[in-house]
């Protein structure tokens, strides 16, 4: 069980990080001219990424990305079957064009039954004012906090009464692969879930390592207690909501012998999130939260979202560049299937940091089905 998959309720409306409002619609639904549309803007979306590579300079090209593309398939222990009729299509385009441009598509889905199929696929160009690079590479849109800990989704109960879940999970890698499984056990044995999720890493892992950590999760009505543990992490989460709001918090050590990242989280209600992570070793962080705080949305609905980050990294011009770097957004839903999200990011570095140092602004068209 993973703390930064946020808990969704039972009808799907939300999850932090990708969220996306419940539409009954099959994959291969009779809505042919509606999805025709959707792929249509997709490719649009990615003309443009590809478009704009040809306006950068390649000698710029840097291999120092964050982003990775993954895929998690969940088998239900007992039909054996992979349930694709919530797949979601999602695609975000963050245009902010003197500093910075990123195209995410992919296939984004939730299914609180465990039988889903999981699968993004992106590319990301980023160009840094101060040291110009570009990175070049897939992104990812898991809202997963830890690339060590596996991906799987918590439930806030709204039926009341007890239920507890326990289980194993590992990570194994050699070089840029990546295998994460887990086995998950219901308290009276009624229900086995299994997961198995592949990363393909960026270049800068090299280096191979295996190891296990226990899980366990306890929920009574619309209260949840979450406890992650590993040789790696420790991680403690508590939520108490209902099917309209939520208060959720959590605190995170992690320690992979290269970073150790601290942080704290706390999510209030649909309206407002916030999020304060340090990382004093190297202030890569791969796994963040962007706009916390996310609803199931609904026409004319407006939501802010607050992000928060205090960095402490090494560089070859500074052994410890620390930055404070700050996000707010405006979330506006212009249908229940697409929601533009406008937000200010503001970065205070060390002058010795070689990194951008000042403020952007970022503007995002999501489609949500």
């Amino acid at each position: 069980m993973n703390s930064s998959q946020a808990p969704a309720q039972r009808d799907g409306s939300r999850q932090l990080g990708i969220i996306e409002g419940k539409h009954e619609r099959s994959f291969l639904g009779s809505e042919p001219v509606q999805l025709a549309r959707y792929f249509f803007l997709l490719f649009i979306l990615l003309g443009l990424t590809i478009l704009g590579d040809g306006l950068v300079d390649a000698s710029n090209t840097s291999d120092d990305t964050d982003a990775n593309t993954f895929g998690r398939l969940v088998i239900d222990e007992e039909s054996g079957d992979v349930d694709l009729s919530s797949v979601r299509f999602g695609a975000a385009f963050n245009l902010a064009p003197l500093i910075s441009s990123q195209v995410e598509l992919g296939l984004i889905q939730s299914d609180v039954q465990f039988q889903n199929l999981n699968l993004t696929l992106g590319k990301a160009n980023t160009i840094t004012m101060g040291k110009k690079k570009l990175v070049r590479g897939f992104s990812t849109a898991t809202s997963s906090l830890f690339s060590s800990f596996v991906s799987r989704p918590t439930i806030i109960s709204l039926t009341g009464g007890l239920e507890r879940e326990f289980g194993i999970e590992g990570t194994v890698r050699k070089g840029r692969l990546l295998v994460q499984p887990a086995l998950f056990v219901s308290e009276d044995w009624s229900r086995t879930s299994k997961i198995i999720r592949a990363i393909f890493q960026g270049p800068e892992e090299s280096n191979y390592f295996a190891h296990f950590g226990v899980s366990a999760v306890a929920r009574s009505g619309g209260r949840q207690m979450n406890f992650a543990s590993s040789s790696e992490t420790l991680m403690g989460e508590w939520v108490w909501g209902s099917k309209n709001w939520y208060v959720a918090s959590e605190a995170i050590w992690h320690n992979d012998g290269v970073s150790e990242v601290l942080g704290a989280y706390a999510d209030i209600g649909v309206i407002f999130g916030g999020e304060l992570t340090y990382d004093r070793s190297r202030g890569i962080l791969k796994h963040r939260r962007v706009n916390s705080a996310f609803s199931n949305g609904g026409r004319g609905a407006i939501e802010i979202a607050f992000r928060q980050e205090a960095i402490q990294e090494k560089t070859p011009v500074a052994e410890n560049a620390t930055s404070l770097l700050s996000e707010l957004s405006l979330i506006w839903y212009p249908s229940a299937m697409t929601r533009l999200i406008v937000g200010r990011r503001f970065s205070f570095k060390n002058r010795s940091s070689p990194l951008f140092n000042g403020a952007e602004t970022s503007v995002r068209l999501q489609l949500i089905y």
